[in-house]
C-alpha cells in the first residue's frame, strides 16, 4: 500500500497535468504515505526502552538515539554538499 502513492506522483509527472493537480497529488501522496510511517515510529521509544534493564533504561535509550543522530544525520550536510559540487546541480 505504501507504494501506491508514489507511483500516482510518477505517474501524474510523466503524463501532461497542470502544475496545480501534481502539487495536490504530491501532497496527498504524502499525506497517504506517511500513516504507514507513524504507525511504525510511534511504538518505537517504548519497544526501544523495554528492551534494557529498568536501572538503564532512560540513559541507554537516550545514548542510543543522540549517536545514532550524529552518525546517521550528521554526516548528510557533508554527502549533499560534495553532491551538489560533483554534479554541478543544486
Amino acid at each position: 500500500m505504501p507504494e501506491a502513492p508514489r507511483l500516482w506522483v510518477c505517474e501524474a509527472l510523466s503524463t501532461s497535468h497542470s502544475s496545480t493537480a501534481v502539487t495536490w497529488l504530491a501532497f496527498v501522496a504524502l499525506c497517504i504515505g506517511l500513516v504507514p510511517h507513524a504507525m511504525q515510529h510511534g511504538p518505537q521509544a517504548s519497544i526501544i526502552e523495554g528492551s534494557f534493564p529498568t536501572s538503564l533504561r532512560h540513559t541507554s535509550a537516550g545514548l542510543g538515539y543522540q549517536l545514532s543522530l550524529i552518525i546517521a544525520g550528521g554526516p548528510a550536510a557533508l554527502i549533499a554538499t560534495r553532491l551538489i559540487y560533483q554534479f554541478g546541480t543544486g
